[in-house]
C-alpha cells in the first residue's frame, strides 16, 4: 500500500488516520499524499488534524478540475479560495442548505442556495480585502471540495464543510458568545452543527 511504499508502518498509519478521523483526506490521492508527507511515526503520525485539514482543503481547492466543470483560467489565489469556500460553508451549514444550485430559479424550488445569495460584499485573504461576486463563488464550486451533478453542487464530504465553516469563523475572529448564538439554542448545540463546534473546540485545546 501507499504507506509501506513511503517507509511507514501500514497498520500504524491507518490507525492514526482513523483516530484523527482523517478518512476523507485519505480517500483522495491529492490529500493522501499530504497525509503521507506529514506522517512521522507511532502516536505522532498525524500530530495536528486542524493543520492537516487546512492544508488538505487548500490542495483540493487548487486541484485542477476537469474541463467539463471549468472552462476559464482560475482567478483566485489559494488564500482567497479558502475565504470564499469558508463563506459557502457557513451559508450552507447555518442556512441548512444541502446544495448550491447555479440556476437561481431551481434553487428556490429545491430548497438549495444560489451563488447570487452567497455573493456580495468582501472577504479578506492575506490581510487584503477582495470583492466576492457570483464569479468567485462559481470558481470555488468547481474545485475539488465539491461534487457536481449538472448545475447542482454538493460538498464532497461533510467534514470539509464543517472544517471550512470553523476556519471561516476563526478567520473573522468571531467571539465565543457570537458562535454560541449562531450554533446553539437554549444552551445546546444543534445536532447538525456539532461538527463545526467540534472543530472550534479542537482549536481551543
Amino acid at each position: 500500500m501507499a504507506a509501506t511504499e513511503n517507509n511507514l508502518e501500514g497498520d500504524a498509519f491507518l490507525s492514526a488516520v482513523r483516530e484523527r478521523e482523517a478518512q476523507p483526506l485519505a480517500a483522495r490521492p491529492i490529500t493522501l499524499d499530504l497525509l503521507l508527507n506529514e506522517a512521522t511515526s507511532g502516536s505522532e503520525l498525524l500530530p495536528d488534524i486542524w493543520r492537516l485539514y487546512e492544508r488538505g482543503c487548500r490542495r483540493m481547492l487548487s486541484e485542477r478540475p476537469d474541463s467539463s466543470r471549468f472552462t476559464q483560467a482560475p482567478r483566485l489565489e489559494p488564500s482567497q479560495k479558502m475565504a470564499v469556500a469558508g463563506r459557502i460553508a457557513c451559508v450552507t451549514i447555518l442556512g441548512a442548505f444541502t446544495t448550491v444550485e447555479i440556476n437561481p430559479d431551481v434553487a428556490k424550488h429545491r430548497g438549495a442556495v444560489a451563488p447570487e445569495d452567497i455573493a456580495g460584499g468582501q472577504e479578506i485573504a492575506a490581510e487584503v480585502p477582495f470583492s466576492v461576486s457570483s464569479s468567485e463563488v462559481h470558481e470555488v464550486l468547481k474545485t475539488g471540495v465539491f461534487t457536481a451533478s449538472g448545475l447542482t453542487f454538493r460538498w464532497l464530504h461533510k467534514s470539509y464543510s464543517e472544517f471550512l465553516a470553523a476556519y471561516h469563523l476563526r478567520s473573522h475572529a468571531v467571539s465565543k458568545n457570537q458562535v454560541i448564538s449562531l450554533i446553539g439554542c437554549a444552551g445546546r448545540v444543534a445536532p447538525a452543527l456539532r461538527g463545526v463546534t467540534a472543530w472550534l473546540t479542537s482549536k481551543d485545546e
